[in-house]
């Protein structure tokens, strides 16, 4: 059976078929701070992404993980079912899809890029959210966070209110300045959050050049992830937590993770895949079947472990 897994995001959109072509299309970015984007909009940029594919591929199962889900889930699920109208289509919000892909049942999945979400799924098959409010109410120690936190350092040391720190020759180059001029810049960039999350690699390599104040920024960051991890933890009765996303990728941040989470008795899983690679079956079987935000109306449901047909 065919089948298509999308992870809508803010700085991308990822799509991958059960036979391993995959593309990738800009993504999601709030149109202002703290307002989401337009379904019209959201559906248009998926429409568009999924036309990249050199042979439009005509999948009969369609998984869909989105970052802040619109109030309206049900707008954007048909919305998103007129691009594929001869398929089932599951709409789930993207630490959902991101639990399935690293764990596939029971214990706590962080995911960890621009923003951050843990999330755990019970051996009841409740499923417990931690974080994941965005970047003005969470998204505690993610790129973000590291991002912007290494950025006030630079301008703190021009002020002469903070320690001296490489990170002001990094900010320069990130910048284009560190003025007004270039503050200015920063506020009016409609990708600001990707903007500044982006600075978060240069903090980590900053900090394996031992300059204290990012070594500093990035183990404080790494605490806040364990500190989530751990209540998430707490909540579903599991002492093991999966890692993804793109700053897992930073052993210098992985180092700085690792023992903050042993501070807690916290060991580190082995996601099972990819995000993309999921397989889309899953996602149709409980319990993630319980958490859909939107289903293909008359779905033919099923039980663990079987597919859809």
């Amino acid at each position: 059976m065919d089948s298509l897994v999308v992870a809508i995001g803010k700085s991308a959109i990822g799509m991958k078929t059960s036979d391993g072509d995959s593309i990738s299309g800009p993504g999601i970015p709030p149109q202002l701070p703290g307002k989401p984007a337009s379904i019209p909009m959201i559906a248009a940029q998926v429409a568009a992404t999924f036309a990249q594919f050199e042979t439009s591929p005509t999948p009969d199962l369609v998984v869909v993980g989105s970052t802040a889900l619109p109030a309206d889930e049900q707008g954007l699920g048909e919305a998103l079912q007129l691009i594929w109208p001869d398929a089932t289509l599951a709409l789930y919000e993207d630490g959902v899809l991101a639990h399935a892909a690293a764990l596939g049942g029971f214990g706590v999945v962080a995911s960890i890029g621009s923003g951050v979400i843990v999330m755990g799924l019970d051996d009841t098959g409740a499923l417990h959210r931690v974080d994941g409010w965005g970047p003005l109410l969470g998204d505690r120690g993610g790129a973000f966070e590291l991002g912007r936190r290494g950025l006030v350092a630079a301008f703190e040391a021009r002020d002469d209110v903070g320690p001296a720190t490489a990170l002001g020759d990094l900010a320069q180059k990130w910048l284009g300045g560190i003025d007004l001029a270039a503050a200015v810049r920063l506020l009016a960039d409609p990708h600001q959050v990707e903007t500044i999350a982006g600075f978060a690699e240069q903090v980590c390599e900053a900090a394996a050049q031992d300059d204290p104040v990012a070594a500093q920024l990035v183990t404080e960051c790494a605490i806040k992830v364990a500190q989530s991890c751990a209540a998430t933890a707490q909540r579903v009765g599991q002492q093991m937590v999966a890692l993804r996303g793109g700053l897992t990728h930073s052993r210098t941040y992985m180092t700085a993770l690792e023992l903050a989470l042993a501070r807690f008795d916290l060991e580190i899983l082995k996601a099972n895949y990819d995000l993309l690679d999921v397989p889309a079956e899953l996602l149709f079987t409980d319990p993630y079947q319980k958490h859909v935000s939107y289903l293909t109306p008359a779905p033919v449901l099923v039980s663990a472990g079987q597919a859809v047909t």
